[in-house]
């Protein structure tokens, strides 16, 4: 992968590849500028191999996407992808869901966006984000100039202020921008 400059696709769904390979797959993509879709879902990725892949990414100028769901990946982890949003302005669509993040990735993630540019689309679909990052996040898209999905749907602690805040943002004049904003 390092020295790849043909392969734009790598879908590894399934592959068992866990921390370790996910580590390596992150310094790959320190050197690799080519590969815009990486598809990590169901590999049993923790925050170990979540971290490596952070630093890989403040590094790539390629990735265009990254999917994370079905893994393993918590706060540490997202923290990490969450700062490395801060200097990777490439990655447009990031999903972590059904993982293991709460607050501390949501609240990381919310100031990320503050000065990421690249981002449009964030899932965090069922995992334990409660009403403090699911305000925080509402507020970063609500400022935010790229991001037009959100999805929060199934963080069973989301609840009351922070759904009627997801609820307003959906139908706030920016709806044609963020009209996938997402929450059950």
């Amino acid at each position: 992968l390092r020295n790849n400059v043909h392969l734009v696709r790598l879908a590894m769904h399934n592959n068992h590849i866990y921390d370790k390979g996910a580590a390596a797959l992150g310094e790959a993509l320190a050197e690799n500028h080519v590969l815009t879709h990486l598809q990590l879902s169901s590999n049993a990725v923790g925050d170990v191999g979540a971290k490596g892949l952070a630093n890989g990414l403040r590094a790539n100028y390629g990735l265009r996407r990254l999917d994370l769901y079905f893994n393993l990946v918590g706060d540490e982890g997202g923290v990490a992808l969450a700062e490395a949003l801060t200097v990777n302005s490439a990655l447009r669509v990031l999903h972590i869901d059904n993982n293991r993040v709460g607050d501390p990735t949501a609240l990381a993630l919310a100031k990320a966006l503050k000065v990421n540019r690249g981002v449009s689309e964030l899932t965090l679909l069922y995992n334990k984000v409660r009403n403090a990052g699911a305000l925080a996040l509402v507020d970063a898209v609500r400022t935010s100039t790229s991001v037009h999905s959100l999805a929060l749907g199934h963080n069973p602690h989301v609840i009351g202020e922070a759904t009627e805040a997801l609820d307003a943002l959906k139908t706030e004049h920016l709806v044609p921008r963020k009209a996938l904003v997402q929450f059950l």
